[in-house]
């Protein structure tokens, strides 16, 4: 980022656009992690935190390219602004948060299941 902005240095301000990019993205040690987990970052320093830290200073007061990375913002706006899609996750990531859950919620649904053709047959042999 400081090449980019010496007078002599590279042209364009890409380190800086993806600085900033991540910085939009990161702002506590959780984002960090997901983003380790998506396999965007790589945590060399130690913690989630101080990843979080970093991106949050290196970012104060630079100025990105606005056209570096608009086809991502704008998809990850138009992800954002799907309603159904975000309703769909929050609920996922609220009430399937363990294996427990999703368990229990596989066995209540086979048990409905196995209940309606139970009394899909009873009626049919009742005739």
């Amino acid at each position: 980022m400081a090449l980019e902005m010496c007078p002599k240095g590279a042209r364009g301000y890409g380190i800086t656009s993806y600085v900033c990019l991540l910085d939009n993205l990161i702002d506590h040690a959780d984002d960090v992690r997901e983003l380790r987990f998506r396999g965007v970052l790589v945590n060399c320093l130690g913690n989630d935190q101080q990843v979080a830290d970093l991106f949050n200073e290196l970012a104060t007061d630079r100025t990105p390219d606005p056209k570096a990375y608009v086809d991502i913002i704008t998809k990850i706006h138009k992800h954002l602004n799907n309603k159904c899609k975000v309703t769909i996750a929050t609920t996922y990531n609220t009430h399937f948060n363990t294996p427990w859950s999703k368990v229990a919620t596989f066995a209540a649904t086979l048990g409905l299941a196995l209940s309606a053709v139970q009394a899909w047959y009873s009626v049919l042999s009742a005739k």
